[in-house]
């Protein structure tokens, strides 16, 4: 608290210290003043500014009285506190009467703080009032000169949509006298009624709006375009009373702008279709070409099988046929400005394309410092849509190839959710990320955050433009969330249509084993998909400890250990396959051989509590390491290892 300067009126030392010790019990920082005649406090007063005054009430040649009518006529600002021996009731009322904030007996100073400290609240607050009267009055002036002389129209309107208040300036933008529109609807200055139902609905969502756009009928029926601002209007207690704002004359500057976009758009539309065609073919090439060089270098090991030959053959082919995929799209993205791209819808495997492109994309991983990941959110069974396969393959291929580009060392992550009727899919880096002032530009053909990031990490700007028209035309929407430093998410959605044809079943596979004879511990590996045990059985079998057998499906996998029980020691346990699950399989296997470890494999994170609480020995998340798959496992056999 500030420092309080009091100037007491008083003639009596000891009176005055009884004073000084309240305030310092009170423990107040006080600049204390004594003064006991006319002179003296007529001088303080005129050559110190004090914060409050006490006075006694009898003096030998002066009064209290006296005292309090000076201060009143002079500095009614500054608190006046009585402070006498002897006062009358009647004396009293009159002194509180005349402005003395309050009164005290010599004999019972105990309240002398808490009255000091409150007429010094009073006067502060008084003190504000009176800046806050006067800079009303400055306001309420300026205000009232640029109402009646600015160019805009100033307005206010009430809860029932009727003009209150508009500036004379009206009849120059819309030719209506404001007499002619204080009273009457507001909606005389919408010639589309649209318009101000989305004003309203901004407004109430948001408190106000600026720079709304709108056309506005003039009183001899002209269409003029102009700018309005509107913010809500509240009285004292909170409660709604209407709508002010102002609005402005943007006709001239609308109709050039109209002008100069479409001389614009004529003069590049020619050039556009050419140079998108020409620029994207490299950026779009690259993801098939990616996995048709990676499977090629990989048949020119000596060391290859004849099965991983057959293998990376077929790789081989399918990146080959989704490239010239690609380059048939490619053709038509020429054509997308023009709407002249149509869309072949098909019924496909969601988890399946994904589970692909993570294949495709894997190969990446070696290639950078990043880790990839695979979410999918909805079970195989389940995972049918009806959409065009070649441009959502694109749409993620593109998406995923920038994450790669601008993340050098971190984690990419795709996959999707169901939400509602539409199915959202991401893909999420850790990259450079993207500020908030490109996140709507970054759409635009062409367009790159910065020259120098383009020389850096190149591309021609495409890519997210042939991903939104494509989006778009599937019926679906994209956007971004991205911190500069911090990564990125892309995100589109897509209707979710379901196939009206039955859906096939999946043909029985046949158990197989891969095994040598010479591996002195088998482990059983229950998976269905052929690309995930492929990987598992080179992480395994490319050590001298592990004998690798499979099955497809929890059936069989209970089968197969009760017919070896003694043989297989660990089980790797994938949890969504055909036939039966992996939390039935292993329920029932738990059942006969009780001690078996058996480690869940998933690629779904929030299936893990659940498998702990099921009689899975532990769980490992797809995608994993070899290292992690090995170290894994030898936790659950010490006295192999040992």
């Amino acid at each position: 608290m500030k420092k309080i300067k009091i100037l007491h009126l008083e003639d009596n030392l000891n009176d005055s210290e009884l004073v000084l010790d309240q305030f310092k019990v009170g423990g107040l920082d006080i600049d204390y003043v004594r003064v006991d005649t006319k002179k003296d406090f007529i001088y303080q007063l005129e050559n110190g500014k004090f914060d409050l005054i006490l006075a006694d009430y009898n003096l030998p040649a002066f009064d209290g009285a006296s005292a309090l009518k000076i201060c009143s006529e002079n500095y009614p600002e500054t608190p006046f506190i009585i402070v006498s021996g002897a006062l009358g009731e009647e004396i009293a009322v009159k002194m509180l009467k005349y402005g003395a904030a309050d009164y005290l007996l010599k004999q019972n100073l105990k309240r002398l703080v808490t009255a000091a400290e409150h007429a010094l609240s009073e006067a502060e607050l008084r003190q504000e009032k009176i800046r806050a009267e006067k800079e009303l009055k400055i306001s309420e002036g300026k205000y009232r000169s640029i109402f009646e002389n600015t160019q805009d129209v100033f307005y206010q309107i009430d809860n029932n949509g009727n003009i209150t208040e508009i500036s004379p300036s009206v009849t120059k933008l819309s030719g209506y006298n404001r007499n002619e529109l204080i009273g009457y609807p507001s909606t005389i200055f919408y010639y589309y009624p649209e318009e101000r139902a989305l004003l309203m609905e901004k407004l109430a969502k948001t408190n106000e709006v600026w720079d709304y756009e709108i056309k506005m009928q003039t009183k001899d029926k002209q269409i003029r375009y102009i700018s309005l601002n509107a913010h809500l209007m509240f009285n004292s207690e909170g409660k709604q009373i209407g709508i002010e704002g102002s609005l402005r004359d943007i006709d001239d500057r609308k109709h050039f702008e109209i002008k100069l976009k479409e001389a614009k758009d004529k003069a590049e539309e020619s050039d556009r279709l050419k140079t998108a065609f020409l620029s994207n073919i490299s950026h779009e090439i690259r993801t098939p070409m990616n996995a048709i060089i990676g499977f090629s270098a990989l048949l020119e090991s000596p060391d290859t099988s004849k099965a991983d030959q057959m293998v990376y053959i077929q790789s081989i082919k399918d990146g080959s046929n989704q490239l010239l995929s690609i380059i048939n799209d490619i053709v038509d993205i020429s054509q997308i400005e023009a709407n002249n791209i149509k869309c072949n819808f098909n019924s496909f495997n969601i988890n399946a394309v994904l589970q692909s492109l993570y294949n495709q994309f894997y190969l990446k991983v070696s290639e950078s410092s990043n880790t990839l990941k695979l979410t999918p959110g909805l079970s195989d069974r389940m995972a049918d849509i009806l959409t065009d396969k070649t441009r959502f393959i694109q749409i993620l291929s593109n998406l995923l190839n920038n994450a790669f580009k601008y993340t050098k060392k971190g984690k990419i992550e795709f996959g999707y959710t169901l939400k509602g009727q539409m199915l959202e899919f991401f893909v999420s880096d850790t990259g450079i990320g993207i500020e908030p002032q490109h996140h709507s530009k970054i759409f635009d053909s062409f367009y790159q955050v910065e020259n120098s990031l383009s020389r850096q990490y190149g591309g021609t700007g495409l890519g997210l433009a042939i991903c939104k028209a494509y989006i778009e035309l599937l019926g679906g929407k994209i956007w971004v969330e991205s911190e500069a430093g911090k990564g990125s998410v892309f995100r589109f959605n897509l209707p979710f249509n379901r196939s009206d044809k039955e859906e096939t079943m999946q043909s029985e596979q046949q158990m197989y084993e891969v095994s040598e004879p010479s591996l002195p511990l088998t482990i059983l590996v229950v998976e269905d998909e052929d690309i995930n045990y492929l990987m598992i059985e080179h992480m395994l079998s490319s050590s001298w400890k592990y004998k690798v057998q499979r099955v497809t499906n929890g059936f069989d996998a209970v089968e197969l250990c009760k017919k070896k029980r003694e043989n297989i020691k660990l089980v790797l346990m994938d949890l969504k396959m055909p036939k039966m699950d992996g939390f039935t399989a292993t329920n029932m296997i738990k059942g006969f051989s009780p001690d078996l470890p058996i480690i869940a494999q998933t690629a779904y994170l929030n299936l893990q509590e659940k498998a702990l609480q099921n009689g899975f020995s532990d769980i490992i998340i797809k995608p994993f390491k070899k290292d992690d798959l090995i170290s894994i496992i030898d936790q659950y056999l010490p006295d192999f290892n040992s």
